[in-house]
């Protein structure tokens, strides 16, 4: 399993701050045999469209310590929940980090 070495605090969008609103997104994404991340996209969204690019963003810009097949770097599909809350320097984090196959 891929782990984070840097990971960036998404920006908590204007509308949903001014709105109050609290949420989560379930990211799907391949981290590279590099540690890079690629092909990031939505896998679920509690509020449809409001966290999505913010969440995509930073998770783009994390950067993972690859994970390992017979002893080989490899890409990794993995998935990971990102919860907003305010409060908390409006921004978010991705809490864990699962693996869910191999590409390649």
């Amino acid at each position: 399993t891929p782990h984070v070495l840097t990971s960036v605090n998404a920006l908590y969008p204007m509308a949903a701050k001014t709105e109050n609103i609290e949420s989560g997104v379930a990211l799907q994404f391949v981290v590279t045999k590099e540690g890079a991340v690629q092909d990031a996209n939505i896998a679920e969204s509690d509020s449809e469209g409001v966290f999505d690019e913010a969440a995509i963003t930073a998770v783009k810009q994390y950067v993972f310590k690859p994970g390992i097949k017979n002893g080989d770097a490899v890409h990794v599909i993995v998935s990971a929940p990102m919860t907003f809350v305010l409060g908390k320097l409006l921004t978010a984090q991705a809490d864990s980090i699962r693996e869910q196959g191999f590409q390649g």
